[in-house]
């Protein structure tokens, strides 16, 4: 009898407080999982971001670089690659007919060999920048992602009459390449020609338009480039507009959860100066 009085008064956990223990086990887990969602969706969503930014940041770097280089030559060097009776075309834009992307930009300029003699020491190079397609593999195949474009880059050197690549084995200069991408997921890239009085050159010079003599009045170049995310930023899909800097037919009209980052760029071409 002195044992089952005992036992009596031994205290434990009911079903009803497990139960209890579990569900509130249960909430706390739940709310700590929606916290992380949250904060790991923000951090993804500042990655994808820095990573336009950087994309956009370096691109940029390299052909400001360029654009101020158009039109640079050595004193005494006269050559010439065309058969007009001026230096060179040192920038040409060719605007992209589509309204849609992407403007060519080509850029000439001088070099010098100090191992060669005469007129042969004298180098010119063209680089020149374009739009292609981007495409993406989907089930094994490779698929054109709509609106969505990269940018590729070819440097070549006038050799005997013509424009040679580094791939076309008539001379070995480790400074030539043939379309190389320097800038995925590009939506547009707008160049833009702009005088001293800081007025739009349209069309943009060329020997075959009407602004022909304006070929050496580029003052500026004006950049506008749009990136794109590669994934889904936003949580839900509507209509987000990017408005071109002067035509609206270029305005980007898209319904979807990309993010888009744009930037307006201005160079000098300052070796355009000595023309003027």
């Amino acid at each position: 009898m002195k044992n089952i009085k005992n036992n009596k008064n031994i205290k434990g956990i009911t079903l009803i407080e497990i139960l209890i223990s579990i569900v509130i086990s249960t909430l706390m887990m739940a709310a700590m999982f929606t916290s992380y969602n949250v904060v790991n969706g923000s951090y993804s969503q500042i990655i994808d971001k820095a990573n336009i930014s950087n994309s956009s940041r370096v691109f940029v770097e390299m052909i400001t670089k360029e654009i101020r280089m158009a039109g640079f030559k050595y004193f005494d060097d006269n050559k010439l690659t065309n058969t007009n009776n001026i230096f060179d075309i040192p920038i040409e834009i060719q605007k992209d007919p589509a309204n849609t992307c992407c403007d060519k930009l080509i850029i000439i300029y001088g070099d010098f060999d100090e191992k060669k003699i005469g007129d042969e020491k004298f180098i010119r190079y063209k680089i020149t920048y374009e739009g292609q397609q981007q495409q993406e593999i989907k089930n094994g195949v490779k698929v054109n992602i709509v609106g969505i474009y990269e940018i590729i880059k070819s440097k070549e050197k006038w050799v005997n009459g013509q424009w040679v690549e580094g791939d076309r084995n008539l001379l070995r200069d480790d400074q030539l390449y043939s379309k190389e991408v320097v800038a995925s997921y590009v939506s547009d890239i707008e160049f833009t020609a702009i005088d001293k009085l800081g007025i739009r050159i349209t069309p943009p010079p060329s020997y075959t338009n009407v602004n022909k003599d304006k070929i050496y009045s580029i003052y500026n170049v004006e950049m506008f480039l749009t990136f794109r995310s590669k994934k889904d930023f936003f949580r839900d899909s509507k209509k987000r507009t990017i408005n071109s800097t002067h035509d609206e037919l270029r305005d980007q009209k898209n319904t979807d959860k990309f993010l888009r980052d744009s930037m307006t760029i201005t160079t000098f071409t300052r070796n355009l100066e000595v023309y003027r």
